[in-house]
């Protein structure tokens, strides 16, 4: 084979030339062409476009950009013969969403297909491709008509791009910069490989891929590499990818060593959780079998790094050019000629897409690069504060695995937090070798605007990174900050650490660091204010702390679990069965993703607190044996010794004890080829379940009802859960959306003392809002038959009568969907009573407990409410507001002493400015108001003088008040005898 060409022949070939349209560097001082919504100022220099969020924006403000030459006159653009606009751009905020439309000369923008991306803090090239997507969808505010949507967006006229920053949520605080904004083609900024890299732009390179069964086909579209299954694939059945020069597309050997042994594939599956192996094979034939490497992958895009250092050998497992006579052969790492590709490696049956973006040698191609590292050390705070000390004031706590810094404003500058590294096992003090790629990531935030949070590291002599001095503001939502202390290791000598002045810098040991400082506002101190922190981690950031994994089966959705040849699998209702035929062979294993159960994607889950899994589970047949293996993110599993208990025919809780089991003994079917493989019980992504799996053969049903890990779910003999509360109300006080998941559509906000429903436009016929009925710090159930069975709102729409349905959901999961109760809410605010006497039951429709329905809803335990905005159409775009809520009657005062007071009421609500008082008192005294905001700040206070007792009126003059919501608290003879939230508008 030819030797691999040069990099500099590469880099002008590897791949067809777009020729770029238009591009604005903002490098030309010209601001006329940028247009801002509220919340928004904008400066452009040194290269740079700057837009800064002050918060107050809307959900759906958008800031411009008008293409123009360089005395700013404005320019009409073509983007029909390539639809791919590339924007370099970072954020402040990690996560921040921008979004895209494209606009024409006549108005019309590309609102049905806008294209979105989730940036980052360092600069990263996206490619915004509105291939198919140029249609105005007539949702407001342009050309387009809704009576006449869609309307087409000419790709030969455009005239200006559109941007939204969180587009449905609004209130965006932060900057976003950026560098460029280029038509048709990016300019090359990113990194490129030296060695080789294909993005597969061209089908040209289908000639060099292949694969072995009919099972797997390959395909090129969109810039990707679609590796499409359909079932029928086998175990090890490989795919085939030969190098290839792509000018003279002749095959090439490439050379993976010195530097280059890294190759970092983009891809994503979409079933999460697909495992991809990769091997190298060399002009011989030898391929990387004894130091093969695995992923699992997600269903969102993500570029994996496999790290073939100490890799090169194969050890004769067949299919290669060693034998096992042979084994083990060197594999020549500077001649590589094919890669292999396996899908679910040792499972096969892969049914569903794999899609690569690119496959570069030696250099991840965008910012994000790659895995972020290795996992050295990480604390997500399980274990006490034994570990955490301060010589300021603060007061330190670790509560539901998140450690607590209190300030209450009287620290000095400088005043630390001291985070000591110890074993998690033991306890015992130690330290953390830092140096593998130099990052500690902290995820932390404060409820106290603008706190900055300064990190140190301290060696085990006692020497801090003081000269460096990593400072990051924290947001009052969890963000993650990583810091980079390559080249950083350096104590200035500035006293209160062993380097002396006359000696700094002096180094710090990066090996063997022994403590992390935290500084809440270093350099003023007087911290006031909660910070907490979620974890701290060397060499990667850690994933959620999942405490527990949890699995109910109440969702429908079997796609965790793969097929088994004589076995059927079916979740319905809130069980899971596995049937089986009778014709299943010995040790036909299942696999079971572990996973989000909402979000469904896929988890990386910590078992070694207490190594057991719990299983609720009956069997047809009494005393059928069960097996459940365990495998981890490397794709080893707990074959030896096997774990192993047998189910009986009435459901109980079964124990899997793995305490001493996390070995895989190397039989096959598993990345451990040589028994025996250490299991790493702290990152397990799949559960292998097997059913009489010595025997084989299994002729009945196994039911599973839930899975759980740390501690069973139940009791079997545990009492039967009470009764609900009385009298729920829930007034919106704390702008709080800690009980309230959104749904596709339509976002969530609480402000002002009212929970909205925002809709923008895409809902689905039946989106549903959950809310979950809460004391404003936990869960509660409620007796709705003891409350009449009546369920009130006060609520108000910006669209005029739009229908608004609310269902009842109890605590086991039954939905009210047989009565589907539904009032019109209109444009000003109205109490709606929704009367759920005689309708307690599911009618088994999907999506709730319910299977077959109908079924019955326990009136007496509601623990959630289901809103649908224009549930049988959708689409809705607007908001609904919600001042309160309430079971039996509505909220009209909330009287405070009825031994003082008959009745009472403020009016009108909402108001312009003047309110009157009307109440009904029992005896006299004298009559005194105050308003309050919902910080609880006294905006006025009136003196009504001496009243008899009965009826009396009193008006408030709130004219000169903002806009917003209020709480007015009325006294008699000082004693506070009712209050009512009022609405300014």
């Amino acid at each position: 084979m030819k030797q691999a060409f040069t990099f500099l022949i590469f880099a002008l070939l590897v791949s067809p030339v777009i020729s770029q349209v238009y591009i604005d560097e903002f490098d030309d001082g010209v601001e006329s062409n940028i247009s801002l919504g509220t919340g928004y100022t904008s400066i452009e220099e040194n290269g740079e476009w700057s837009i800064t969020g002050d918060g107050s924006g809307g959900a759906f403000e958008v800031f411009s950009l008008t293409p123009n030459n360089e005395d700013g006159t404005p320019l009409i653009i073509d983007i029909s013969e390539n639809n791919k606009i590339y924007v370099r751009v970072k954020a402040s905020n990690l996560g921040t969403q921008l979004r895209m439309d494209v606009r024409d000369a006549e108005g019309f923008a590309s609102t049905l297909g806008s294209v979105t991306k989730s940036l980052v803090s360092d600069y990263t090239v996206f490619e915004y491709d509105f291939t198919g997507a140029l249609n105005d969808g007539g949702f407001g505010g342009t050309a387009c008509e809704s009576a006449d949507a869609p309307c087409p967006v000419d790709p030969t006229q455009i005239a200006g791009f559109d941007f939204y920053v969180n587009p449905g949520q609004g209130a965006f605080g932060g900057a976003i910069v950026f560098d460029f904004v280029s038509v048709g083609s990016a300019p090359n900024v990113g990194p490129i490989s030296e060695v080789w890299q294909d993005n597969f732009d061209d089908e040209t390179v289908l000639g060099f891929l292949s694969s072995s069964t009919p099972g797997l086909t390959n395909t090129i579209s969109n810039s990707s590499w679609n590796i499409v299954g359909d079932g029928t694939g086998g175990m090890w059945e490989p795919v085939n990818m030969l190098f290839f020069n792509p000018t003279t597309l002749d095959t090439i050997d490439v050379p993976v060593s010195e530097g280059n042994d890294k190759v970092f594939i983009r891809m994503r599956s979409a079933v999460p959780g697909t495992t991809i192996r990769v091997d190298l094979q060399d002009i011989n034939d030898m391929a990387t079998t004894g130091g093969s490497i695995t992923k699992a992958i997600s269903d969102e895009w993500v570029t994996y790094e496999y790290n073939y250092a100490g890799a090169y050998s194969d050890l004769g497992f067949g299919g290669t050019g060693c034998s096992s006579d042979q084994a083990p052969c060197p594999v020549d790492s500077d001649r590589i000629a094919n890669l292999i590709l396996f899908i679910n490696p040792g499972v096969g049956a892969f049914a569903g897409q794999v899609e690569i973006e690119y496959i570069s040698i030696g250099t991840a191609l965008e910012a994000d690069g790659g895995d972020e590292g290795q996992l050295v050390y990480g604390d997500h705070f399980s274990g006490g504060d034994n570990y955490v000390n301060t010589a300021g004031s603060f007061e330190l706590s670790v509560d539901n695995s998140t450690l607590k810094i209190n300030g209450t404003g009287v620290d000095a500058p400088f005043a630390a937090v001291a985070y000591s590294i110890h074993d998690m096992d033991t306890g015992a003090g130690s330290f953390v070798d830092a140096t593998g790629n130099n990052k500690l990531y902290i995820k932390a935030r404060s409820n106290t605007p603008n706190t900055l949070l300064r990190i140190d590291l301290v060696d085990t002599a006692g020497f801090v990174t003081t000269l460096p001095s990593f400072t990051r503001l924290l947001e009052e939502d969890y963000g993650v900050i990583e810091l980079d202390f390559s080249g950083q290791y350096t104590d200035g000598g500035y006293g209160g650490t062993p380097c002396d002045a006359s000696v700094a810098p002096c180094n710090v040991e990066g090996t063997a660091i022994g403590t992390v400082l935290l500084y809440p506002n270093p350099a003023d101190g007087g911290f006031a204010g909660c910070l907490e922190v979620d974890y701290i981690s060397f060499g990667k950031p850690m994933g959620e702390d999942v405490k527990a994994y949890i699995d109910n089966f109440d969702n429908e959705n079997r796609d965790q679990w793969s097929d088994a040849d004589g076995f059927t699998v079916e979740e319905t209702g809130s069980e899971l069965t596995i049937s089986g035929d009778g014709s299943a062979g010995p040790f036909a294993a299942f696999n079971y993703t572990l996973h989000d159960t909402e979000t469904f994607a896929p988890l990386v889950v910590d078992v070694t607190s207490n190594n057991k899994l719990y299983i609720k589970a009956k069997s047809t047949i009494d005393g059928t044996p069960l097996r459940v293996d365990l495998m981890d993110e490397g794709g080893f599993a707990t074959t030896e010794p096997a774990t192993i208990v047998t189910v009986g025919e009435e459901y109980e809780v079964l124990e899997f004890d793995f305490t001493g089991t996390y070995m895989d003994g190397g039989y096959g079917g598993t990345s451990c080829m040589t028994g025996p493989c250490p299991v790493d019980g702290s990152a397990l992504t799949t559960l292998l379940v097997y059913i009489d799996p010595n025997n084989g053969g299994f002729d009945g049903t196994l039911t599973i009802d839930w899975i759980s890990t740390i501690e069973p779910l139940e009791n079997l003999d545990e009492p039967e859960i009470p009764v609900g509360i009385d009298d729920y109300t829930d007034v919106m006080e704390d702008n709080s959306l800690d009980f309230i998941s959104n749904a596709d559509g339509i976002a969530t906000v609480a402000e002002d003392g009212l929970l909205k429903l925002i809709g923008d436009g895409t809902s689905g016929e039946f989106a549903a809002v959950f809310y979950k009925l809460h004391d404003g710090l936990d869960s509660v159930i409620v007796n709705a038959l003891n409350n009449d069975s009546k369920l009130y709102i006060r609520a108000t729409s910006t669209v005029d009568l739009v229908p608004l349905r609310i269902d009842l959901i109890d605590y086991e999961g039954f939905n009210t969907t047989l009565a589907g109760i539904t009032n019109p809410v209109a444009s000003t605010f109205e109490t709606l009573e929704y009367d759920f006497t005689n309708n307690y039951l599911d009618g088994g429709y999907g999506g709730t407990a319910c299977a077959t329905g109908p079924c019955p809803v326990d009136g007496e335990r509601i623990e959630q409410l289901s809103f649908y905005v224009d549930p049988g159409i959708g689409s809705f775009e607007g908001e609904v507001h919600i001042d309160w809520i309430a079971f039996g009657e509505p909220i009209t005062v909330s009287v405070l002493d009825q031994n003082i007071l008959s009745s009472a009421r403020i009016f009108p609500n909402p108001s312009s400015g003047q309110v009157h008082v009307e109440m009904n008192t029992l005896k006299s005294g004298s009559i005194t108001s105050t308003v309050l905001d919902l910080n609880g700040k006294v905006v006025q206070s009136n003196n009504h003088g001496f009243q008899y007792s009965g009826n009396s009126s009193n008006s408030l003059d709130l004219s000169m008040m903002n806009s917003g919501m209020y709480i007015i608290n009325v006294a008699l003879d000082g004693v506070p005898v009712f209050y009512q939230k009022i609405l300014i508008d």
